[in-house]
């Protein structure tokens, strides 16, 4: 009897008591290698885990690796917090990501994080499951062609426009002279 309750109760304290923190493996992600180094986070509930740095939000250790297996169910996750530029990077997907960490990006098997010798001064990294990114629709470009040609033409009908109309004042203001008498004096 006591088996049934046991589980249920777990996941109840570790709901409502806030994120679970400082796991090797949940929500289907794992620490594959740099176990006790990097760690997951339950945040968001069990189907959006989170990865973070060592001393996540502090400084990051010297030297530290680790890798961390996304599973099958993850194709996007979003980026927080940042590494020392050029020399601590997050390697997702085979590209490496250093200094400021931020926006979704495309991610497969698994990622690799990796400090070089030197103390981090930077707040350390976060990586959560993430949704695709809304689709930004880009004009083509026989779209923008038509758009930039139908501008252009009506440009140039405007100053065909402003043409006329400028001739007729001159000419206007040139028949007014030559009908006004000249004045003499003397």
């Amino acid at each position: 009897m006591k088996t049934k309750w046991v589980l249920p109760l777990l996941f109840a304290l570790q709901t409502s008591a806030g994120p679970v923190i400082n796991l090797v493996s949940g929500g289907g992600w794992k620490i594959v290698k740099g176990k006790r180094k990097c760690s997951i986070t339950i945040e968001y509930g069990i189907a959006n885990p989170c990865a973070v740095s060592p001393n996540y939000p502090g400084r990051t250790p010297a030297e530290t690796n680790c890798e961390i297996d996304l599973g099958k169910k993850t194709k996007w996750v979003k980026l927080y917090g940042r590494s020392e530029q050029w020399f601590d990077y997050l390697t997702i997907s085979g590209k490496r990501y250093s200094g400021i960490l931020k926006g979704v990006v495309k991610a497969t098997g698994h990622i690799k994080w990796t400090s070089d010798f030197w103390l981090e001064t930077s707040t350390g990294w976060k990586i959560c499951k993430s949704k695709k990114p809304p689709l930004k629709i880009l004009e083509s470009a026989e779209a923008k062609r038509k758009r930039l040609l139908k501008a252009a033409r009506a440009r140039a009908r405007r100053r065909a426009a402003i043409k006329p109309a400028r001739r007729a004042r001159i000419l206007a203001e040139k028949k007014r002279k030559r009908k006004a008498p000249k004045k003499c004096s003397l």
